[in-house]
């Protein structure tokens, strides 16, 4: 009997397992999911980038406009965090809303899970929406109504009259 050679096994062998349907089904898979397709990191790394002459100085330009906007943004915050008289309020009223934000998603998506709810919400809002166009944006005189009705709301909540 003649000897055999283990390497000259393990090739037969990977290559009648690699003619098998599945495992090129599965090679077909792997190809396509490592592809720019399927991943937009190498798409947008496979782009040239192009740059005009004028290019720089403009973003420059835009960058210390940006950041000047950003230093007065945060000093402003700064002069009204510290003229708050209670900071302990505030930050029980900041956790609340987030809080409120939190619950109101959870049932919000709770409702959505309910298998004919979302399509009824969605026909109510789609009527409201036609009834407000036609009750208030169709014609002059109930455009000039809504502005008067908003600006009556404005001068309640400002307390000006």
């Amino acid at each position: 009997m003649a000897a055999v050679n283990a390497s000259a096994v393990a090739t037969a062998i990977s290559a009648v397992a690699s003619s098998a349907p599945c495992a090129q089904r599965r090679a077909s898979r792997a190809a396509v999911s490592g592809s720019a397709l399927f991943n937009p990191l190498r798409v947008a790394a496979a782009r040239p980038v192009r740059v005009s002459r004028s290019g720089p100085a403009v973003v420059r330009a835009a960058t210390e406009e940006t950041a000047g906007t950003i230093q007065g943004f945060i000093d402003d915050v700064k002069a009204k965090w510290d003229g708050v008289e209670d900071k302990g309020t505030l930050a029980l009223y900041a956790g609340g809303s987030v809080t409120a934000v939190w619950l109101s998603a959870t049932v919000v998506n709770a409702v959505n899970s309910i298998p004919v709810v979302p399509n009824v919400l969605e026909l109510v809002g789609t009527v409201y929406t036609g009834w407000f166009v036609y009750r208030y944006l169709l014609f002059k005189s109930s455009r000039r109504e809504l502005a008067e009705l908003i600006e009556d709301i404005k001068a309640r909540i400002t307390g000006s009259t």
